[in-house]
């Protein structure tokens, strides 16, 4: 993986240590710095270009633990202000041009620290620590009015410390998960689930035994696990459990020799975890490491290590703590080291962007077929480039070159029309025609294709395929379509094809990898297929459908939202 560097923000000179945020939406980069006397906001687009240095700051005094996170269009940043027995929010709509206090502050009955703040479905969650007790609140900002929960002790009698906090949120689910340390070297969790707002028994513990420290230092999720990042001496472990159940199920008792304090994570939209530190071992020694985690698709999802530099310099020397933040599918990574003058460096990822979103199709004025989606990605969408592609159904296949490359949000395909007459049964050459939209982002990386939208229109004369036609060949080819609609409740319906002709297995599983539903089991030949299925009997919760014919395999995961 090339992470391309930006430029970086220059910060009061000074220990390397204190304490600093980013938060990436569609307005950009927010990224907060506390300095001894003030904490500051920067924001800067994906290049890391410097957009707004917000002058006065957020703060002009001294403050501890800032966090900041938010959603597509909010922001929310936390702090301690001075000995303070509060947490104080400050929150923006407009990208950071301005900002206000959320009243009233959240009190606590002393000085709070180790202040972090996550962002899911409309509740800023925040974790924090007093004295030796863990507790958790929540804003709800979609009520009328937002009110502050009553903090919840979470580490209940246990002494506790170096808490940390975050969220699983796939489909339906709306679940925070708290970690931290208790005295006898054992590091405990609990999970909040929102929905119902009850509090998980205990879960896992780790205990390294009498002698061998054992340190929280963060953790990561994906779509099906739960990793949980630990000191033991000087070796960073991980554990890794489902979250579906709880079940601890795998620790690899070696992953990285590091020199780090914390480990902060974040999750893209396709469910790929990212995190980084700096790096003592042997294959990357000095330098700064994403620590990524993959898995197998289901029905056997097997977790495994993947490494690569985000960083080297001959000149570096240990850096405590690297940000992470991620919008669509790119990730953005700043800290803090010993060059350029302690200056706030940054980096980022560009991966495939997510496919547009809602796709529909509509009559236009002109009684043409009128194309509108959104764009899910962080970039505005001007910058991005969308192909256009359409199946012609009185001729049968998918015209192999796209219709159009645009910038905006819709396109008339002013070449086809809607029947006018009534009923419509009265035009001739009547066809069903389908469409589907890729994004090409400004690293020219292309995203899957959306979801399918289909329409009758008024084709051209029909042709037949083969010798009858041998201008028009239909070439299939295997592939695995998205459900539509997906989420669903109870019916969806699974598109794919074939090459050849072959045995063909369409299963439902799980996500433990159980199978539910055998929806395909037969010989079949080269062609288009779909089939409709039916999750009436299932509870609601993320599925995953797998199809195989000869050589080929593809694994796609639905939604069943009741």
């Amino acid at each position: 993986m090339d992470y391309t560097e930006g430029t970086s923000i220059t910060v009061a000179n000074g220990t390397i240590n204190y304490p600093y945020d980013i938060f990436t939406n569609g307005t950009g980069n927010h990224i907060i710095v506390q300095e001894p006397t003030a904490l500051k906001y920067y924001k800067m687009d994906i290049y890391g270009t410097t957009i707004i240095n917000l002058n006065p700051p957020l703060e002009s005094t001294a403050v501890t633990s800032p966090s900041i996170s938010g959603d597509l269009t909010k922001l929310y940043v936390v702090y301690r202000k001075g000995t303070e027995n509060k947490i104080r929010t400050k929150y923006s709509t407009d990208g950071g041009v301005s900002w206000s206090y959320i009243l009233p502050d959240l009190n606590t009955s002393s000085a709070p620290s180790s202040i972090e703040c996550v962002f899911s479905k409309g509740n800023l969650h925040i974790n924090y620590l007093v004295g030796t007790s863990v507790y958790h609140s929540y804003y709800k900002t979609n009520e009328v009015p937002p009110s502050w929960t009553i903090p919840f002790k979470v580490s209940e009698a246990y002494t506790a410390s170096n808490p940390r906090i975050g969220v699983w949120n796939v489909g339906s689910a709306n679940k925070v998960y708290i970690t931290y340390n208790t005295t006898g070297n054992y590091l405990r969790w609990r999970g909040l689930n929102v929905t119902t707002g009850g509090w998980s028994p205990w879960g896992w513990y780790i205990s390294s035994g009498v002698g061998n420290p054992v340190t929280n230092i963060g953790f990561a999720a994906d779509d099906i696990f739960l990793y949980s990042f630990y000191m033991a001496d000087t070796e960073l472990r991980l554990t890794y459990i489902t979250i579906s159940n709880g079940d601890g199920v795998g620790t690899w008792t070696s992953l990285l020799n590091t020199y780090i304090e914390k480990m902060f994570s974040t999750t893209t939209a396709n469910y790929k975890p990212y995190t980084a530190a700096w790096s003592t071992e042997t294959n990357f020694l000095n330098k700064i490491v994403r620590i990524g985690v993959e898995h197998t698709p289901p029905p056997a999802p097997i977790p495994s290590k993947v490494f690569d530099v985000i960083y080297e310099n001959p000149s570096l020397t240990p850096v405590n703590i690297v940000k992470l933040s991620a919008a669509g599918n790119d990730v953005h990574v700043v800290w803090r080291d010993n060059l350029s003058n302690n200056n706030l460096r940054y980096k980022y990822y560009d991966d495939v962007p997510i496919p547009p979103q809602n796709l529909t199709v509509t009559k236009s004025a002109n009684n043409h077929p009128l194309l509108s989606w959104i764009n899910p990605n962080p970039d505005a969408h001007t910058s991005n480039t969308y192909k256009i592609y359409r199946k012609n159904g009185c001729l049968g296949y998918w015209e192999p070159n796209p219709i159009a490359q645009i910038t905006v949000l819709s396109y008339e395909d002013v070449s086809q029309s809607y029947c006018t007459a009534i009923p419509p049964a009265q035009c001739e050459n009547l066809c069903n025609f389908e469409y589907k939209v890729k994004t090409v982002d400004l690293g020219s990386k292309e995203s899957p294709y959306s979801d399918i939208v289909s329409v009758w229109l008024v084709g051209g004369p029909p042709q037949k395929s083969g010798v009858d036609n041998p201008d028009v060949v239909t070439v299939f080819e295997y592939s695995l379509g998205q459900n539509y609609p997906n989420p669903f409740n109870p019916t969806t319906t699974i598109s794919y094809s074939l090459k050849s002709a072959n045995e063909v297995r369409l299963k439902v599983y799980d996500m433990l990898g159980v199978e539910v539903a055998s929806l395909v089991n037969e010989n079949q030949e080269a062609g288009e297929y779909s089939i409709e299925f039916n999750a009436s009997n299932l509870t609601s919760g993320i599925y995953f459908y797998t199809l195989t014919s000869g050589n080929f395999m593809a694994t796609k995961k639905l939604i069943l939202l009741k």
